[in-house]
C-alpha cells in the first residue's frame, strides 16, 4: 500500500482553477444577469455533484440562458475545505483511492469519466505502482476535485454562465411577490441583489457548539491552559502548542489521529520505515506527551483496503422489502440486529475456515447454507475462537477492571493484532471479514432508516449506540496510521492510559485541566486540552446562521420522529425542504450533511448514497423549459 501526495505527480503546484475568477462580496452586485438565476451554496463535494447534475440535465434540454451562482466560504471550489489543496500531506483520506470517483457521467472525454486511481495513473512517471487499494493525501484528493471542475467549466455551452462566489450565505428570503430568493451575504442586506429562481443547499458538517461546561472559557482566562475546539487548519490552530506542553485529546477517531500528526509529524518529526517497522525520529519540537481519550474507550483498528461488494446472505433487498410494510414502527434492536449478528457470525466463520484450510464443506451460498455451514463448524469443535456480538461491539468490555499500565498495553496490543490482520486479507481475516459486512450491508440499512423508518426510541439508540461503533470498525484509519500510533507509543509521546468516560476537569491552583480516569484509576494534569470529536448534525441546539435564519423564517423545519428530534433538517423524500407548516418549501432543496438524522451516513465523498442533487436538478431543467415553452407574446 502506498499513500500518494502531490509531490509524486507530474501537476502545477497551483490550483487547477487559477485561470478562473473568483468573485467576492464587493463584485457580486456588478455580475451581468442574462437568463434564469439558481443558486448553489456549498461548494464541496456534495455541492459539486449537484453541479454536476445540474449541468447534465440542462446539455439534455433547451431552457434558454443560465445563471448559475456557487456560494462558498473560501476559495475551496468542488473540493471543500477538508481537502484544502495547501493543507499538510501527512493529513491523508481513510478512502482507498478506487473508491474515490466524481464523476456521475462523463461529458464527452474520456479523461473527464477518470476516477481518482486513473487520475493518478497519467500523472506518474510508473503507473502500473499505482493501485485501487493505495490511499492519498487530502491535498491530492482536492486538487482532483478541482481538475474536474476545471474541465467542466473549459467544457460549459455558451447558454450556461456560471460564477464561483468567495462569499458567506447567512440568509435566505423569499420575494412575497413571486417564488423567488433573495440571498444576504455575511449578514448584509444587498439591494437590488439576484432574484433565484431554485437553491440547492449543500453546506458541511456542522459548526462546533460553544461549550457550556465551562472548559473552553478556563482556557481564555487561565495562564496555564488552552482550549483548542477546532484543529483545521493544523498549522495554524496548533502553533501555540509548545515543547514542553502536556496535551490531552478528546476523542480517538480520525480527527484525532490529524492532531497527533500535527504535533509530531507536522512539527518536523520523522516516521522511518526499516525492515517493515515504522520508528519515530523526534524533532525536539513535539509536546510532552500525548493522551488521546474518549467516552466509549473503543480502539483504533486499520480500515481494510479496497475490496469487491458482496451481496449480504441475511440484510439484503428481500430483507428490506419484507420489513417495508412495518416503516415507522421498526426496532432495530429486535428486527434487524439479529440478522446483521447472523452477517457477522457467518463473516467470523467462513474466514477462520478459510485460515485454517477446512475445505471439507462447500462455501455457503445463500442464508441456508450459511447457517448450516455454521452449525457444521460448531459440531468439529474446531480450533476456531466462538464468536461474539459484545466483544465485537465492545473489544475492551472486560477491562472494567484495570490500571493504566495494563489498559495502555491492551491498546497497543489490539492496534498490533489489526496490523497483523491486514496480511490475511479479508478473505481469511475474521477481524476485516466482519468490517466488511457493515459496508456491504450499510445500502440496505439507510433505507430501512431513512424517513423515520425505526421507531423513535429505536433510532435515538441506533444513533447514539449502534451507528457510531458499527462505523468505527468499518471506517478506521489506513494502516500506516495505526503504525505510526504504535512508533509514537514507542517513543514516549502518545499514551492511552485513560480508560472511557474520562471526566474532565479544571483546577484552579494550577492552571490546568485534569483528565481522569476512574476505570484505569488514572489522573493526569495537561496544559492543553484538545476537542478531536467531529460534530453531529444539530440544527435544534446548534444551528449556523443561515440555519437560523431560515428556522426563523419559517422556510424550514427541525425533522422529528414523533417525538424523537434527530437534529437534521426536515425533507420530502426528493430532498426538498419542508416548511414549519409542513408544506414543501418552493424551489430549496437541501443535499449532504444537512440531510442527516433524515437520512444516513452523508460521507462527503459518497456520490451516490442519499444522492438528491439529481431531483433538484430535474425539478430546475423541469420548470425553465416549461418557462420557455410557454412564453407569454407581449
Amino acid at each position: 500500500m502506498k499513500i500518494w501526495k502531490v509531490t509524486d505527480l507530474d501537476i502545477n503546484p497551483k490550483s487547477p482553477l487559477s485561470f478562473t475568477p473568483i468573485f467576492d462580496l464587493d463584485n457580486y452586485l456588478k455580475l451581468p444577469r442574462s437568463g434564469s438565476s439558481v443558486a448553489i451554496v456549498g461548494a464541496g463535494p456534495k455541492g459539486f455533484y449537484g453541479l454536476q447534475s445540474l449541468i447534465n440535465k440542462l446539455r439534455e434540454e433547451d431552457c434558454g440562458a443560465i445563471d448559475i451562482h456557487w456560494f462558498n466560504t473560501d476559495d475551496n471550489f468542488g473540493n471543500g475545505s477538508l481537502f484544502d489543496l495547501h493543507q499538510p500531506e501527512y493529513l491523508i483520506t481513510n478512502f482507498a483511492i478506487g473508491n474515490i470517483d466524481l464523476w456521475k457521467s462523463t461529458l464527452g472525454k474520456d479523461d473527464q469519466s477518470q476516477n481518482l486511481t486513473s487520475w493518478i495513473k497519467e500523472r506518474v512517471s510508473q503507473p502500473q505502482q499505482v493501485r485501487d487499494e493505495d490511499f492519498a493525501s487530502r491535498a491530492l484528493v482536492g486538487f482532483y476535485y478541482q481538475s474536474g471542475l476545471g474541465a467542466i467549466l473549459k467544457s460549459l455551452p455558451k447558454s450556461i454562465h456560471l460564477y464561483l462566489i468567495k462569499a458567506k450565505v447567512t440568509d435566505i428570503v423569499p420575494n412575497q411577490q413571486s417564488e423567488k430568493y433573495r440571498i444576504e451575504l455575511d449578514g448584509e442586506y444587498q439591494q437590488n441583489s439576484p432574484q433565484y429562481d431554485h437553491i440547492l443547499v449543500a453546506t458541511g458538517h456542522s459548526e462546533k457548539p460553544v461549550t457550556n461546561d465551562g472548559l473552553a472559557k478556563f482556557g481564555m482566562v487561565s495562564l496555564n491552559a488552552k482550549y483548542i475546539s477546532n484543529i483545521y487548519p493544523v498549522e495554524k490552530k496548533m502553533s501555540s502548542i509548545e515543547h514542553l506542553h502536556k496535551v490531552g485529546i478528546r476523542g480517538m477517531g480520525l480527527t484525532s489521529i490529524d492532531a497527533i500528526l500535527a504535533l509530531t509529524e507536522g512539527r518536523g518529526g520523522r516516521f522511518i520505515r526499516k525492515d517493515d517497522e515504522v520508528t519515530y525520529k523526534p524533532s525536539g519540537r513535539e509536546p510532552l506527551c500525548i493522551y488521546p481519550f474518549s467516552l466509549s474507550g473503543i480502539p483504533l483498528c486499520p480500515r481494510p483496503p479496497k475490496t469487491q461488494p458482496k451481496e449480504p446472505y441475511f440484510v439484503n433487498q428481500g430483507f428490506v422489502a419484507k420489513l417495508s410494510a412495518n416503516k415507522g414502527r421498526i426496532d432495530f434492536e429486535t428486527q434487524v440486529l439479529p440478522f446483521i449478528e447472523k452477517e457477522l457470525e457467518a463473516a467470523h466463520y467462513i474466514s477462520w475456515a478459510r485460515r485454517i484450510g477446512y475445505s471439507n464443506m462447500p462455501e455457503p451460498k445463500d442464508s441456508a447454507s450459511v447457517t448450516s455451514f455454521v452449525n457444521q463448524i460448531l459440531k468439529k469443535e474446531l480450533d476456531i475462537p466462538p464468536f461474539s456480538m459484545d466483544a465485537f461491539l465492545d473489544p475492551f468490555a472486560e477491562l472494567e477492571d484495570t490500571n493504566a499500565t495494563h489498559y495502555h498495553r491492551e491498546m497497543v496490543s489490539y492496534m498490533k493484532r489489526g496490523l497483523k490482520e491486514l496480511s490475511y486479507g479479508t478473505e481469511k481475516s475474521p477481524l476485516l471479514a466482519k468490517m466488511d459486512v457493515w459496508s456491504n450491508i450499510m445500502p440496505y440499512i439507510c433505507e430501512l432508516y431513512q424517513f423515520g423508518g425505526f421507531s423513535p426510541s429505536s433510532q435515538q439508540k441506533f444513533d447514539e449506540y449502534y451507528h457510531p461503533r458499527f462505523s468505527k470498525f468499518a471506517y478506521g484509519p489506513p494502516s500506516i496510521q495505526i503504525e505510526k500510533l504504535l512508533s509514537l507509543c514507542k517513543t514516549g509521546i502518545l499514551f492511552f492510559r485513560l480508560g472511557r468516560e474520562t471526566e474532565v476537569s479544571t483546577r484552579l491552583l494550577t492552571g490546568k485541566y485534569r483528565l481522569t480516569s476512574y476505570q484505569t484509576k488514572y489522573c493526569k494534569e495537561v496544559d492543553i486540552l484538545i476537542d478531536a470529536r467531529m460534530p453531529k448534525v444539530n440544527f435544534k441546539d446548534n444551528p449556523s446562521l443561515l440555519f437560523q435564519n431560515m428556522l426563523k423564517r419559517k422556510l424550514g423545519n427541525i425533522f422529528k420522529n414523533k417525538r424523537y428530534c434527530t437534529g437534521g433538517m426536515a425533507i420530502n423524500e426528493s430532498g426538498n425542504l419542508v416548511s414549519k407548516k409542513g408544506q414543501p418549501t418552493s424551489n430549496i432543496f437541501l443535499n449532504g450533511n444537512p440531510t442527516e438524522g433524515v437520512t444516513l451516513d452523508n460521507d462527503s465523498l459518497c456520490k451516490v448514497r442519499n444522492d438528491f442533487s439529481l431531483a433538484w436538478a430535474q425539478t430546475v431543467v423541469r420548470d425553465f423549459k416549461k418557462s420557455t415553452t410557454y412564453t407569454l407574446e407581449k
